[in-house]
């Protein structure tokens, strides 16, 4: 309405709206696929889209009437100059997404229905702007009148203003043209100006937004010996430090008091060594000011190693949303506990703000028992290491004999000693069994019982032992910057030394990796888009000259991007 003041034309426009995303709806389903968030939004990017090509042949249309045509002659004559031009910025926008469809990656199944939505919206655009429209425009388009006097568009000045711009960009054009020597520096400078500017300002990458979601989770990592005692005071410490926050209501004086938002929801749970909590504000947009609250509660737990985050929209497990997984794998317990400690504290040092914790400890210190059968004295009584590792195990902390169903759900059969027989560690060589002769002896006299120290538990990766550093870096950072740093400051220096080599190897994963296989298959898409596209223009135009015409103005609409995102993280799951 703004721009062709008249309410006809502005009409037979948006009639590409409806009958284009319709039609998407239809389509999707004859493919199998569901309108979902991400489809939708596939189908709202391509709205502004749809009514390009209608927006294209009206104008021409309307040219025509305006040199004196009928209505069906202008629709007709009209369509049939531009419809090549609407063809090729059709099928060319459909070829950058339909490759999408076709990776197999994270990434396919990301922007899959985003591919679909897009490219069915514009290929059905591309029919309305060649059917519908000028059938419309041949019964209802009307010249807009030329007003004289204070009109309200004269009023605000929009008429003079948009003269001046015209006249501006018209006299500028001409100058250009008219100059051969012109026309080249033109060309050359904005290139390859772009394409420089481009590679200085694109900003680093990110893998996929965290979102808001109103949940704010805490991994706890005790020393190592702790018991559910020590962890019960430790909840009960942080509950004391937090009960304020539960206890007001928003915007009460005493909520503003506090340096965060209240508190919903509050858990702690305490479980062997896993123990976690988290929170949910009462107020979902200042969800992320409990980070800091409850980092501060924890950092007054001595030996306490703590990673607070909130929780993401695409997190697939406890603490696996913006992760780096620094994976370190070697034959070794002692060395992978080495080197963890490296890292670890080399990742506090050169990610500022950054949260690290090892997966599972960094410490073989864990006090065990080991119950180690004297095989000789066994055989003697009967009793096979198998048998007398159970026997201990249901004693200690019981064993799982069996399942049975409770309307469809299967619960475990554990066989549990009384509480006196796991009380005192030092009493297991006491502990009284059975044997198949039907004698009672002690565990003592068929086994050595002995307490030591040892891991927590052995993790494997890809069948080699390994112990995993996890860096979740600060807001502030990329996930890109955050592994460049990992690289440069920590990895490199310790492959150069010689202190990771041969039968230890360093192995990012987690998000780190999922960023590099995307980024990979991404950046081959982008490659076969550009063929297909410019391989798609030459055979439309006939000449493969005219193609880089066009190719030629992508470099400056991507210096205009990286100056948009300069400022702002990038994510590389945003089409």
């Amino acid at each position: 309405m703004l721009f062709l003041r008249s309410v006809s034309s502005t009409l037979i426009i948006a009639t590409a709206i409806p009958i284009s995303v319709i039609g998407t709806f239809v389509m999707m389903a004859l493919l199998g696929r569901t309108i979902n968030v991400v489809s939708l939004a596939g189908m709202s990017f391509a709205v502004g889209m749809v009514v390009d090509n209608s927006i294209v042949v009206l104008e021409n249309i309307y040219r025509h009437m305006q040199m004196g045509k009928s209505r069906i002659k202008a629709a007709y004559d009209g369509t049939v100059e531009v419809w090549g031009a609407v063809l090729a910025s059709t099928l060319t926008t459909a070829a950058v997404f339909l490759p999408v469809i076709f990776v197999k990656e994270q990434a396919g199944q990301l922007f899959r229905d985003i591919a679909i939505a897009i490219s069915v919206s514009v290929l059905l655009s591309l029919i309305v702007s060649i059917t519908v429209i000028p059938s419309a425009a041949a019964k209802i388009l009307e010249i807009a009148k030329e007003t004289k006097g204070k009109s309200l568009a004269n009023l605000w000045g929009f008429v003079s203003i948009a003269q001046g711009f015209t006249d501006g960009v018209t006299n500028l054009v001409r100058r250009v043209i008219e100059t051969p020597k012109l026309r080249l520096v033109v060309v050359l400078a904005f290139t390859f100006g772009s394409i420089l500017l481009s590679w200085a300002m694109v900003p680093k990458m990110e893998y996929l937004p965290e979102g808001n979601r109103n949940l704010v989770f805490g991994i706890l990592l005790p020393p190592p010996g702790y018991n559910i005692q020590e962890f019960t005071q430790i909840g009960e410490q942080i509950e004391k430090d937090l009960r304020p926050y539960w206890e007001v209501e928003v915007g009460s004086t005493e909520a503003e008091r506090l340096n965060g938002p209240p508190i919903q929801n509050f858990f702690y749970v305490a479980r062997g060594r896993q123990v976690f909590m988290g929170a949910v504000a009462k107020e979902p947009d200042r969800v992320r000011e409990l980070i800091p609250v409850m980092q501060g509660t924890l950092s007054k737990i001595p030996g306490m190693i703590a990673v607070v985050t909130q929780s993401s929209l695409f997190q697939r497990g406890i603490g696996e949303g913006r992760a780096i997984n620094i994976q370190i794998t070697g034959p070794e317990l002692e060395k992978l506990v080495s080197h963890g400690q490296k890292i670890f504290f080399g990742v506090l040092q050169s990610v500022p703000n950054a949260q690290a914790r090892p997966i599972p400890s960094l410490d073989l210190g864990n006090p065990e028992v080991q119950v180690i059968t004297d095989r000789v004295r066994a055989s003697d009584v009967g009793v096979t290491n198998e048998e007398l590792g159970f026997t201990v195990n249901a004693l200690v902390d019981g064993a799982k004999v069996s399942d049975y169903l409770i309307e469809g759900d299967e619960i475990d059969l554990a066989l549990r000693g009384a509480d006196k027989y796991s009380n005192r560690t030092q009493d297991i060589e006491n502990l009284m069994i059975n044997t198949p002769s039907g004698k009672m002896v002690t565990v003592g006299s068929i086994a050595n019982v002995q307490v030591t120290n040892g891991p927590e538990q052995i993790n494997h990766y890809e069948r080699q032992r390994t112990i995993t550093i996890q860096v979740i870096p600060s807001e502030e950072m990329t996930l890109e910057t955050a592994i460049d740093k990992i690289q440069e400051n920590i990895i490199s220096p310790l492959r150069m030394s010689g202190e990771v080599g041969g039968l230890y190897n360093i192995i990012l994963s987690g998000t780190a990796d999922d960023l590099t296989i995307t980024r990979q298959a991404l950046q081959w898409n982008f490659v076969l888009a550009t063929i297909i596209t410019f391989l798609l223009m030459a055979s439309l135009f006939e000449s493969f000259l005219y193609p880089f015409v066009i190719i030629f103005s992508v470099p400056l609409a991507s210096w205009w991007v990286s100056r948009s995102f300069s400022l702002k993280r990038i994510y590389i799951s945003t089409p």
